[in-house]
């Protein structure tokens, strides 16, 4: 926060009236952004014929590319100044949550996917699109988006498919 407050050349104390932590402050850059992205998830569960887990895959493909494009500002969200299980509260995670859930929920009940227990599932996946392992897997593991895509869909989209 003191760099931040530097370079915008404001008080940190300034900051901190405002934002409780560097992760709000980057909330609130990325709002825009990410009600662009809410709206478009928001469009596809349209009265169309696509199945729910290609709505999932959607959704994910999208989110994935969203994290990608803003792979700082999420980062620093991920844990900032928080405890621990607040991550699991914020907006953003808690709204991924109950769209995945909902798309699982829908598969089931259409008899695409299998039953399981969607809310365990949500949280599984979101895990597996942490920021920094996103980072991790682009940079260090040289995976392309396109391998990341594949592989979650294999885990959670193949993965829910009724055999």
């Amino acid at each position: 926060m003191a760099a931040i407050a530097r370079r915008a050349r404001v008080g940190q104390g300034t900051l901190y009236r405002r934002f409780a932590h560097k992760g709000e402050l980057c909330m609130a850059l990325l709002a825009d952004d990410v009600e662009h992205f809410q709206a478009a998830i928001v469009a596809l569960d349209g009265p169309d014929t696509t199945s729910p887990l290609t709505r999932l895959e959607q959704l994910l493909t999208a989110y994935l590319q969203m994290l990608i494009e803003h792979t700082p500002l999420l980062a620093a969200i991920d844990g900032a100044g928080q405890r621990r299980d607040e991550t699991y509260r914020a907006p953003l995670y808690t709204w991924l949550h109950t769209h995945i859930a909902g798309q699982i929920a829908q598969a089931v009940v259409c008899g695409e996917a299998r039953r399981v227990d969607e809310v365990l599932v949500a949280d599984a996946l979101l895990a597996a699109l942490a920021p920094q392992l996103i980072v991790f897997q682009l940079h260090e593991r040289s995976y392309s988006v396109e391998t990341i895509v594949a592989g979650l869909r294999g885990l959670f989209i193949d993965g829910l498919r009724v055999a």
